[in-house]
């Protein structure tokens, strides 16, 4: 599991939204599971287990993360260096965008429904 998250904007979260509404920012700004990367293919097509490359393609994909808020931001909005993650949760960079940017939200973060639908009022707030 890939996990990004930016300890100023946890912080900040953190202080203004009890936990039970920090909805879909709960655990980190973002998580993808690798195995589920299209350039991590981890198939075994031999007896050799292939772990020295599956290393080294990690080690491709991880050096190409942004460390800073900027450049976070730059590879989401130019889906820069395939980071394809950043494309499955726009909700999620509207509302971090918005706080990066100045604009601090004013309402807790979005959260999912039972049914996987992301909605946009806090997870108390009736839909």
């Amino acid at each position: 599991m890939l996990s990004i998250d930016v300890p100023a904007f946890r912080e900040w979260l953190s202080n203004e939204f009890p936990r039970n509404q920090h909805g879909i920012l709960e655990g980190t700004l973002l998580s993808w599971h690798i195995a589920n990367d299209p350039n991590l293919f981890f198939g075994i097509e031999t007896e050799e287990p292939p772990y020295e490359y599956w290393a080294t393609q990690i080690r491709r994909r991880l050096v190409v993360l942004p460390d800073t808020i900027e450049g976070l931001l730059r590879a989401e909005s130019e889906r820069a260096k395939g980071l394809k993650v950043f494309s499955d949760a726009p909700k999620t960079w509207t509302y971090f965008r918005a706080w990066a940017e100045g604009d601090p939200p004013l309402h807790p973060p979005p959260h999912r429904l039972p049914d996987g639908r992301i909605v946009d009022a806090a997870a108390n707030d009736p839909v």
